[in-house]
């Protein structure tokens, strides 16, 4: 599976986000000479990593819409186990900050993917999954956005993580 996105990322031109990403693929976005301008954000290192200014800074999760409103973001490729409980947010923020297309990978264990693509079709967003044993990788195509509807979703998911905590907290 790392093979197809690194095939994706020699593809991709402009201004790219990565999330979570392990050294191959940082090394493929190093590598496309297309990208102007990659940052890179990773639990494994203190913050976020610029190619264009060689700077390390923080930014937090839920203030991805804040940080790129002015500059949109082209791409956004994202390790799904780095952002799960921030999944919420970073619905809502990708849906405003990205202009083409998000790609989302992970490992087929962690997640149902069935249930996932659902709630992505819920944002407006047009998904193709694809997998194989042990992992998957999600193309999520963006079409327009809509701010009540999406905010109306967040809220609605908001409130049903809230339901499932306290009936998995009176389960025990």
């Amino acid at each position: 599976m790392k093979n197809k996105i690194v095939k994706e990322i020699k593809q991709l031109k402009g201004f790219v986000l990565g999330i979570g990403l392990d050294e191959t693929l940082e090394d493929a976005l190093y590598a496309n000479e297309n990208i102007h301008k990659c940052d890179l954000i990773s639990n494994m290192k203190s913050g976020s990593t610029s190619i264009e200014k060689g700077t390390n800074k923080t930014i937090s999760i839920y203030k991805l819409k804040k940080k790129y409103k002015k500059n949109k973001v082209d791409y956004i490729i994202c390790n799904v186990e780095d952002v799960e409980e921030y999944m919420k947010y970073f619905l809502r923020d990708g849906t405003y900050i990205v202009k083409n297309k998000i790609y989302l990978y992970g490992n087929l264990n962690k997640i149902n993917i069935e249930d996932f693509s659902k709630v992505l079709k819920r944002y407006d967003f047009v998904v193709k999954i694809e997998k194989n044993k042990k992992e998957y990788l999600l193309t999520l195509q963006k079409n327009q956005c809509h701010y009540s509807k999406n905010y109306f979703y967040f809220l609605v998911d908001g409130f049903l993580e809230y339901v499932e905590k306290i009936s998995s907290f009176l389960e025990k």
